[in-house]
């Protein structure tokens, strides 16, 4: 992943539901600001994310803290509110143009795990994407042939980051509180504290 052909600095755009955030969230972020060659990664919340219905999700400020704890003094990572701010559905097309307009000199990187990347044919206006922001896909395990299996009538520039799998997941997390099986290793102490004074993922 090179520089921009403008050479203008880029800052990497982390949207999901974090919730809970998980350390290889952390870890990604990390690796991406120095392979990427990027100016910060903006951590972004959804308010209410459109193609997550099948539970409860965490009020969006709650969420917000945690991801402020799990990045709290780590240089170049930064979280925002504006889909929290905005409200309703939160759709990535709509933060990417107000993104541009906040930051008109910087180019955008927009980072997903590819299980949204194979969904992207579900998303708002994924047409636009490409004139917006460059994508970089993170695998998960046992991801392969991601080109393939895009449905072809997504056409999006897109390049894939070689981080390694990802084999950690909020929804096994959820799932490991539920149980009473061990979670602590997944996430920060400062994210298991919120967790744990909020009483979140009990039931």
């Amino acid at each position: 992943m090179g520089e921009s052909s403008t050479n203008r600095s880029r800052i990497g755009v982390f949207g999901g539901t974090f919730d809970p955030p998980h350390v290889a969230h952390v870890q990604i972020a990390q690796f991406l600001l120095d392979f990427g060659r990027l100016e910060s990664v903006l951590w972004i919340p959804a308010a209410t994310p459109p193609h997550k219905s099948d539970y409860g999700i965490t009020p969006a400020n709650i969420r917000l803290r945690m991801v402020s704890a799990a990045i709290k003094g780590i240089t170049g990572q930064e979280v925002s509110d504006i889909e929290i701010l905005r409200g309703g559905y939160s759709y990535t097309v709509e933060t990417l143009r107000a993104l541009k307009q906040i930051y008109p000199e910087k180019d955008l990187l927009l980072i997903m795990g590819s299980d949204q990347f194979l969904s992207l044919y579900k998303w708002r206006e994924v047409e636009s994407l490409t004139g917006l922001a460059e994508i970089c896909v993170l695998p998960r395990r046992g991801d392969t042939d991601l080109s393939e299996r895009l449905p072809s009538k997504v056409c999006v520039d897109w390049m894939l980051a070689p981080f390694g799998e990802v084999d950690v997941s909020s929804s096994e997390i959820r799932k490991n509180i539920q149980q009473d099986l061990p979670y602590r290793h997944l996430v920060s102490r400062s994210v298991r504290e919120i967790i744990v004074e909020e009483g979140l993922y009990q039931t």
